[in-house]
């Protein structure tokens, strides 16, 4: 099997072959994921972890400013978000996006561990929020999986 990549502006996509035969096309119809995290070390795992799943393209934000932008310009179908980042923290993402009436699921992946910032993550409808050092890349893409089924 052959696999097509194709890399621009923050995006990482991975394209597999939906008919085998040699003029088959390609599946340019995956899921896509905004991955919003301020850590280079922990976004680059996570954009391999999830690139390497094939069944989605994953879009990188550093900051919320950043991720707000590409909001503007594009819907994904699921944002991972960070809460603690530079310029705009994760909680402010999501204050902007429900003034701005921007709807997109979003688990929250974190290490902030409060109860009360987990309250108001909450009250914006995340989907789930996961502590980074609880679990694995792995099961961070089985939850990433299981909210987008």
């Amino acid at each position: 099997m052959h696999l097509a990549f194709s890399l621009s502006l923050g995006v990482i996509r991975i394209l597999q072959p939906i008919d085998p035969s040699p003029a088959g096309a390609y599946d340019t119809d995956m899921k896509t994921v905004l991955l919003v995290e301020d850590n280079d070390f922990i976004r680059k795992m996570y954009v391999l972890k999830l690139g390497k799943s094939s069944d989605f393209e994953v879009i990188e934000a550093a900051d919320g400013v950043t991720a707000l932008d590409i909001l503007s310009k594009k819907k994904p179908d699921l944002m991972l978000l960070d809460i603690m980042m530079p310029e705009m923290s994760g909680l402010e993402v999501l204050e902007h996006m429900e003034k701005s009436g921007i709807t997109v699921p979003v688990i929250i992946l974190s290490n902030v561990m409060s109860a009360e910032t987990r309250s108001i993550a909450e009250k914006f409808g995340v989907k789930d929020y996961i502590i980074k050092s609880d679990l694995t890349p792995s099961q961070v893409l089985e939850k990433i999986q299981k909210n987008l089924s």
